[in-house]
């Protein structure tokens, strides 16, 4: 999973993504602010469209993938993958789903 900031003047909007490695299937949802509340959220919603059972995800460290984020991975026993800073190459799949996202919007 990832999240990116978009600006358009002085209008911040956020894009949470997430894609499975193994079938590329991704989803991606605009929000107006970004904290772990949301990123949960997502997150919650997100596995009951996903085709396949959720195993591990993998973050980087920012704050959205904190607090009630994490308590909603270890509810749902999945394992927590927190990437090494400034390392995208850990995360490179949706980093590319983001980089594309970033580059069209």
């Amino acid at each position: 999973m990832d999240a990116i900031e978009l600006r358009m003047g002085d209008l911040r909007r956020y894009i949470i993504t997430m894609i499975d490695e193994h079938s590329d299937y991704a989803l991606a949802l605009a929000v107006p602010s970004l904290n772990s509340d949301i990123t949960s959220h997502f997150f919650s919603k997100a596995t009951k469209l996903f085709p396949v059972a959720i195993r591990q995800v993998v973050t980087d460290n920012g704050k959205e993938f904190l607090g009630n984020f994490d308590k909603t991975l270890q509810e749902a026993s999945i394992k927590h993958i927190w990437t090494y800073p400034y390392t995208p190459k850990m995360n490179a799949t949706c980093e590319r789903l983001t980089g594309h996202l970033e580059n069209n919007l």
